[in-house]
This record gives structure tokens, C-alpha cells and sequence, in this order.
């Protein structure tokens, strides 16, 4: 076991805690009067400077979960609005597969060329192959 005295355990705890030592402690029987004050000085002072950064990481905190929260806002809304698309798809997809199904033939020769190119993008569009325009 170690043993320390009262002003290095003073100083360890100080130093653990990341304050620094104002006073170095006179010898003899103890801490004077001003020696305690001014510890107990730099001890609020400390505590001080910590309650502020407490209270700006609150604050940041609180920044944070506002953003998180219009996030998570806005992804909802963002898969409402995907939900809508699909149906919008499947509804207008149904009603290409109905016009292709009722299709008989091109209406007229000089048309051939441009009926087909439509018919072939339907079919792909209904079997779900995405082309390029």
C-alpha cells in the first residue's frame, strides 16, 4: 500500500482531475487558511468550467436531436412518397398492359416502324426491363 501525505494526496486527486495546483501547500502542520481558500477557489473555478461545457454539450444535444428528428420527419415523407409512386406505377403499368392487350395491329403501314418500336418498349415496359430513351 502507498501512503501519501495530505498535500500529495491533495495534488494526485488535483492532477487526476485534471485541475491544477494554484497553492503548494507550506510545511508543518497542515494547509494555512489562504491555502484552503485558494484551493477551494481553483476547485469552483474548475467545476465552473466544467458545468459550461456540460451545458454547451447539452445544447449540442439538443441541435442534434432536432435534426435527428426532421430526419426521421423527412424520411417518412420520403416513403409516403415512394408508396404513391409505386402505386402510381402499378396503376399506369395495368393500364399499358390493358392498351397492349386490346392492340390489333397498326393502323396504318407508313406508322409500321414507329407502332413497332412501341410495341417492343410495352412488352419490355411489362416484363420490368428499364430501357433508355
Amino acid at each position: 500500500m502507498i501512503e501519501l501525505t495530505r498535500e500529495q494526496f491533495v495534488h494526485e486527486l488535483a492532477t487526476l482531475l485534471g485541475m491544477p495546483m494554484a497553492v503548494e501547500f507550506s510545511c508543518g502542520d497542515g494547509p494555512t487558511e489562504d491555502e484552503v481558500q485558494t484551493q477551494h477557489d481553483l476547485i469552483l473555478s474548475h467545476d465552473a468550467a466544467l458545468r459550461a461545457k456540460v451545458e454547451a454539450l447539452e445544447k449540442e444535444n439538443a441541435r442534434l436531436n432536432k435534426i435527428e428528428d426532421a430526419l426521421g420527419e423527412a424520411a417518412l415523407t420520403l416513403q409516403d412518397q415512394l408508396a404513391a409512386m409505386r402505386q402510381e406505377r402499378n396503376r399506369l403499368k395495368e393500364a399499358l398492359a390493358e392498351l397492349y392487350t386490346y392492340q390489333n395491329g397498326c393502323p396504318l403501314p407508313s406508322y409500321e416502324y414507329g407502332w413497332t418500336k412501341a410495341m417492343e418498349m410495352t412488352e419490355a415496359a411489362l416484363r420490368g426491363e428499364t430501357g433508355g430513351a
